[in-house]
């Protein structure tokens, strides 16, 4: 039982068992006597002290005896008492010489089963000299060690189990570890690869906006432009019609000189006819008429080339009216053509206002989700910062864990050491 943890109900019931047998019948060390009380060193100076005056008294006797009045046999029965006397000293110090010789080997003996680690044996030695004092101590050192192996012995079993304990539970943290690294690892790569689509995406919303805003530019130019364009399709419509206009008055002329020339061609043929009359009336009148019949071939001969050329210019009015009229249709044509395409481009800007109005939106929404991709970036990068930060923790963690779990082994081992030394000991007979 170790002094150093709390005992249980059940060793404190065997305590208290041990304790009553121990004092039943109410035995008691005996009482040590007058001689167990001395000391050795008393013993051998008194035992020496008394061979030397009973030698020296023995040496007075012999010397002057006769001077005190003794007798011859009364100074040899003292001098036999005397010897004898010393005798017995000299065998009782020989005595007790044995007895310390006997008692310091079975101290020895002791001893040397300690070394061996037999801490079983007892000295039942119950003296208060040197020697008793010698034994005593060694029965206080000897139930010391008993119970500091014991102690020893306890504290090794606990240590070896809490080191076993803490092998496993280190083992299994660092493979948790491990585990925990990895998965770190991978968010780290995957938050990586997110930020590259991030950037990306900001790249391409930026590049989208600056593509919007050339398209914007584009487009406004290409407004100007049908603005201009129509402009200039208002002037040809306003043109062409004038042109119609005039084309028409044209026409109106062009037919006014056919009636005209129809009415000269008329008058000619009437003045053919009138001709061919005088004529024949001239030559009615023979030589009188010669003169008259002159005039009347030369005016039949100039209204003969006027109606022939009154037919040409009559000819050539037709083709210019034929003309004048395809004109006038195809200025018709081309301004209701005009018309369309201004109406088609009236459209097509407001088609291109649309356009610039809903690229000034997207425009807008590209700069937003670029401005908002580079926030997701910078947190992205944030966080990668800390997953490399909680990665370099859990390696930091693995490493300790490892070296806890070799330091755990490393106790084991000693503990087990430990145990084998306390093996060597004996504690029960």
């Amino acid at each position: 039982m170790s002094v150093r943890h709390k005992p249980s109900r059940e060793q404190i019931a065997q305590a208290d068992a041990l304790y009553q047998k121990l004092n039943a019948g109410a035995a008691r060390l005996p009482t040590p006597g007058l001689w167990q009380k001395t000391s050795l060193r008393s013993k051998f100076f008194g035992a020496v002290s008394f061979m030397v005056l009973a030698n020296i008294l023995g040496g007075a006797i012999n010397l002057f005896g006769a001077d005190f009045g003794f007798s011859h046999e009364t100074t040899t029965h003292l001098l036999r008492f005397l010897g004898i006397s010393s005798i017995a000293v000299g065998l009782g110090l020989m005595a007790v010489q044995n007895k310390v010789f006997d008692i310091t080997g079975r101290i020895a003996s002791r001893l040397n089963h300690i070394t061996q680690g037999d801490l079983t044996d007892t000295i039942p030695l119950h003296r208060v000299d040197e020697l008793g004092k010698l034994n005593d101590a060694l029965v206080v050192m000897q139930t010391h060690l008993k119970i500091m192996i014991a102690e020893i012995a306890g504290a090794a079993e606990i240590v070896s189990g809490n080191c076993d304990q803490l092998s496993v539970q280190a083992s299994e943290t660092h493979a948790v570890s491990e585990v925990q690294s990895e998965a770190v690892t991978r968010i780290a790569a995957a938050i990586e690869q997110i930020n590259a689509s991030i950037a990306e995406v900001s790249n391409g919303a930026m590049h989208a906006a600056e593509a919007v805003n050339n398209s914007q530019r584009l487009v406004g130019d290409a407004g100007s432009q049908m603005d201009l364009s129509r402009q200039a399709s208002a002037n040809v419509v306003a043109t062409v019609s004038q042109a119609g206009n005039t084309m028409a008055e044209l026409f109106k002329s062009i037919h006014a000189i056919g009636t005209v020339t129809r009415t000269i061609e008329e008058i000619s043929d009437q003045t053919n006819l009138l001709a061919l009359n005088a004529a024949i009336e001239a030559a009615r009148a023979g030589e009188a008429g010669r003169g008259f019949a002159v005039v009347a071939d030369e005016v039949r001969k100039l209204a003969e080339r006027a109606s022939q050329q009154t037919r040409e210019i009559t000819t050539t009015v037709s083709e210019i009216q034929r003309v004048t009229q395809l004109a006038v249709s195809e200025m018709e044509n081309a301004g209701n053509f005009v018309s369309t395409t201004d109406r088609a481009m009236v459209l097509a800007q407001q088609g291109l206002q649309e356009v610039t109005t809903h690229g000034c939106v997207v425009s807008g929404l590209s700069r937003d989700i670029a401005l908002a991709t580079r926030e997701q970036s910078v947190a992205a990068e944030d966080v990668v910062r800390q997953a490399e930060s909680i990665v370099a923790g859990v390696d930091q963690s693995v490493a300790a864990i490892s070296r806890m779990r070799d330091q755990a082994g490393e106790m084991s081992a000693a503990s087990n050491d430990l145990k084998e030394l306390v093996k060597h000991f004996k504690f029960i007979g």
